[in-house]
């Protein structure tokens, strides 16, 4: 198992099984003019569903909290932290 990083199709899959039944997932190539079919796509599809079960779980948040709560202000974590 390699290190794989790319899984923006397989983020697209689960968004549009939300919205109904998805049979097949694809991207257009804009150089080539055509659909691709990605390779390995359910291989990936069961990496990303094992890495985000792994983060449901994980309880720890590796962040400290800034001396100027002013910087909260626009932070994208501060729900986390408790500052809201």
């Amino acid at each position: 198992e390699g290190r794989v990083k790319d899984f923006q199709l397989q983020f697209y899959y689960h968004l549009s099984s939300s919205l109904g039944k998805t049979s097949s997932c694809a991207f257009y190539d804009l150089t080539n003019s055509k659909v691709i079919e990605e390779d390995f796509f359910d291989e990936k599809l069961e990496m990303l569903d094992k890495i985000l079960d792994e983060l449901k779980e994980a309880n720890v948040v590796n962040f400290s909290l800034s001396e100027d709560e002013k910087s909260c202000t626009y932070c994208p974590y501060v729900k986390m932290c408790g500052r809201s």
